[in-house]
């Protein structure tokens, strides 16, 4: 019996695409993110892995796997080459062995999403919008709300005059606090950074 599992993870997540989701292809939208669990005895995955490697010398070679598969999935269920082959010029059909091979078996139910895994690739996120049944998050920045009870300083922020005064006084508390002189640089360095984006 072959198993019912192919690949799971988890779609993108993150909210850097809301502006413009609508325009993104279903492919993209829709791929399961390549840090994923696999089924490496499948045989779909097998003959997909094989066309991978066929087209390892072709412009297909520049699209990432993950998304190259949902791709390819797109293509099985609609009949449609991806846009990236009919923009470069390139011949991006797949062959019918392979749309045959992809098409005896259930695609949706093989490659599924997790609840238990997130993807939020390069996304600012607060632990708090994770979701509680999610134990493998991919990509996310985590941030954390400033704590000052912990150091019993805040954040110095920098007003336009006297810079070079304030900074002085925010460095010597910070250092005084936490004897830590390589945290007051890095301290210093983004206080200016942020003057010099302001000015």
């Amino acid at each position: 019996m072959i198993a019912r599992l192919y690949i799971t993870c988890s779609k993108y997540k993150g909210y850097k695409w809301e502006a413009f989701k609508s325009e993104l292809s279903w492919a993209l939208v829709n791929h399961i993110n390549g840090n994923a669990f696999y089924n490496l005895t499948h045989p779909l995955l097998e003959a997909i892995v094989q066309q991978l490697e066929d087209e390892a010398g072709t412009a297909a070679n520049s699209i990432p796997f993950d998304y190259r598969i949902a791709q390819m999935v797109e293509e099985v269920e609609t009949g449609e080459v991806p846009m990236f082959f009919t923009i470069t010029g390139n011949d991006g059909a797949l062959p019918e062995d392979l749309i045959n091979v992809m098409s005896a078996f259930d695609l949706e139910q093989l490659i599924r999403e997790t609840p238990l895994m997130g993807d939020y690739a390069r996304t600012n996120m607060l632990p708090s919008l994770i979701d509680d049944d999610e134990v493998v998050i991919h990509g996310a920045r985590m941030f954390e709300t400033w704590d000052n009870s912990m150091l019993g300083v805040s954040p110095c922020l920098f007003r336009d005059e006297n810079i070079l005064d304030e900074i002085l006084v925010c460095l010597y508390s910070f250092f005084t606090l936490t004897g830590n002189l390589s945290s007051c640089l890095r301290l210093v360095s983004c206080g200016i950074a942020g003057h010099a984006l302001k000015s």
